[in-house]
C-alpha cells in the first residue's frame, strides 16, 4: 500500500511517498523522496522507520502523559485539601469566639494572627471583645451603684436612675 504526499517549497516540488511493508518480519514505514537538480531527478532518498519503534514511542508518550496527568491531579487535590483546611480552621476559630461572646465571656480573645484577611478579622474580633468587656465593666459598676443606693433607701417601690459620665441614662 503506497500513499503519496506532494509538498512544495521555494518553487521546487518534492514528492514524499510512504508505505508500510513487511521486511524481516517487521512492519516498516518507508519514506521516499526524489533528489531533483535542475529539474532532473538524479536519485532518491529512502528512509525506513520500524513501525514497532514508532508504536513503542507512541505508547511511551501516552504513558508519560497519563503519569503527568495523575501527578497533576494529585497535586491539585492535595493543595485544595490544604487550602480548604486553612479556611475551615480559621472560620472555626471565629465561630468559637463568637459562641464565647454570645455566652457573655467578653474576656475571650483569638490568639491567632496573620497578614491576610483572616488576620484582620481576628484583630477586629479582639477589638470588639475588648470593647464589649469594657462596656460590661461600666455596666457592672453602674448596677452596683444602683443596688447600693436602692438598699440604702427605706422607701419601697422607688426606682433610682443612674447617670454615668457620658450623660446617658442606664
Amino acid at each position: 500500500k503506497a500513499e503519496g504526499v506532494e509538498l512544495s517549497a521555494n518553487e521546487s516540488t518534492f514528492s514524499i511517498f510512504s508505505r508500510i511493508s513487511e521486511e524481516a518480519g517487521h512492519a516498516v514505514v518507508n519514506f521516499t523522496s526524489p533528489i531533483v537538480f535542475q529539474n532532473k531527478t538524479i536519485g532518491s532518498v529512502h528512509l525506513g522507520l520500524s513501525q514497532r519503534s514508532l508504536q513503542n514511542l507512541a505508547e511511551l508518550s501516552i504513558y508519560l502523559m497519563g503519569t503527568l496527568l495523575t501527578i497533576t491531579i494529585t497535586v491539585v487535590v492535595i493543595f485544595s485539601y490544604i487550602l480548604g483546611r486553612y479556611f475551615t480552621s480559621s472560620i472555626t476559630v471565629i465561630r468559637r469566639g463568637l459562641e464565647e461572646i454570645n455566652l457573655g465571656r467578653y474576656h475571650h480573645r483569638i490568639e491567632r494572627s496573620g497578614k491576610d484577611e483572616f488576620g484582620q478579622l481576628f484583630l477586629t474580633f479582639n477589638e470588639m471583645a475588648k470593647y464589649l468587656q469594657k462596656q460590661q465593666s461600666r455596666s457592672s459598676i453602674s448596677q452596683e451603684r444602683v443596688n447600693a443606693a436602692t438598699e440604702s433607701m427605706d422607701y419601697p417601690n422607688t426606682e433610682v436612675i443612674s447617670i454615668p459620665d457620658e450623660g446617658k441614662a442606664n
